[in-house]
């Protein structure tokens, strides 16, 4: 996939691994996108990982949508 293919509020799996969360922030020029690790116990910079567009799959578009 690409990083266009993507929004913000989008939840992902990373491929190969059992990390799923919500897309918090995309970055275009670095072309990174930021999820929140739901398996995370606290609220903190750590629950948020870094990852390239072919990284991660779509898993459930949108939060609530």
């Amino acid at each position: 996939m690409k990083i266009k293919d993507f929004e913000i509020g989008d939840y992902v799996k990373v491929k190969d691994q059992d990390i799923y969360g919500e897309i918090l922030s995309i970055n275009y020029d670095t072309n990174e996108i930021v999820i929140k690790d739901d398996a995370s116990e606290y609220e903190s910079p750590d629950d948020q990982l870094v990852y390239r567009p072919d990284e991660i799959e779509a898993f459930k578009s949108r939060i609530g949508g």
